[in-house]
């Protein structure tokens, strides 16, 4: 753990705009779906709407519990709120928004995911990230292309 921590505070030191964001990731939102986070949020449907010509039912979420999966200065909680866009046939998720409301401003970042032939599974394609506070309003977008699968291979050779 100490290591993750380590590579998520160096990360963070290359944010644009005012205050210390880890969570500025693409992936980010998704954690909110599992068996252990489930039960702090709040869901609801709200119809049908199409995201790059796919057919998706849009959830919205809300934290409710404590501690947040978001701490911002002093420990204090920061509950998410946001959006996602999931394909009812497959459950995959093509979409995702998290916001959130610190004492100092404002976050929004919404992620676009595609499938990705060579890997056979859906990627981040698109991250769009808008924070605004009293100082400054910072707007950014990452794209993602040219995913690759690393694999290492060994053999042993006994003489």
């Amino acid at each position: 753990f100490s290591q993750a921590f380590r590579i998520r505070d160096e990360s963070s030191r290359y944010n644009i705009g005012s205050g210390f964001r880890d969570f500025n990731v693409p992936t980010f939102a998704l954690q909110i779906l599992t068996k252990e986070l489930r039960s702090g949020f709040v869901f609801s449907q709200r119809g049908r709407e199409r995201v790059d010509g796919v057919e998706t039912v849009p959830v919205d979420y809300e934290e409710t519990s404590t501690p947040t999966i978001i701490v911002g200065r002093n420990d204090k909680d920061v509950p998410a709120r946001g959006r996602f866009w999931i394909e009812p046939e497959t459950g995959r998720v093509v979409r995702t928004r998290i916001e959130t409301r610190p004492e100092d401003g404002t976050t929004r970042i919404e992620v676009l995911f595609r499938q990705e032939p060579k890997l056979g599974l859906l990627v981040p394609s698109r991250m769009d990230e808008r924070r605004e506070t009293a100082l400054d309003t910072m707007e950014g977008r990452a794209t993602y292309t040219n995913y690759r699968r690393f694999q290492v291979s060994t053999a042993i050779e006994i003489k």
